[in-house]
């Protein structure tokens, strides 16, 4: 486009230029083989590839595995076993207090001691001025 073509151009006015850019490419993409061809491959591929899971899967379920549904539901229902052996709660006072920050109340929760024997645990811990 020239300057004295520019300088006459108004608004709503549409360009020669920009009016035969905009329609062959949507037209020349529609019609072009090229992408027909990408579209087929991809849908077989997909189709191939579905095709290679299920075939995984059912030699996985004719092999005694289970799906992971399954799994889960076993796992939930899996009755579990504590140990006996508990940490003393004094010991683990402690160890909460120095190595957490923790409130009182929330140690004592989990030790199962009362607020105030966490407390003097904590000032017990102090190191003299």
């Amino acid at each position: 486009m020239t300057l004295e073509k520019a300088c006459r151009w108004q608004p709503g006015q549409e360009t020669a230029a920009l009016a035969s850019t905009r329609g062959p490419v949507q037209r020349q993409f529609d019609a072009d083989p090229r992408v027909a061809q990408f579209f087929a491959a991809n849908a077989s591929q997909q189709r191939e590839d579905k095709a290679r899971w299920q075939n995984a899967v059912e030699k996985a379920r004719q092999r005694g595995l289970v799906d992971g549904d399954e799994s889960k539901v076993t796992a939930s229902q899996h009755v579990r076993s504590f140990s006996k052996a508990r940490r003393n709660p004094l010991k683990h006072a402690e160890v909460l207090l120095k190595e957490t920050s923790l409130h009182f109340d929330e140690i004592a929760e989990i030790t199962g001691l009362n607020v105030y024997e966490v407390v003097g645990i904590k000032l017990k811990l102090r190191k003299a001025a």
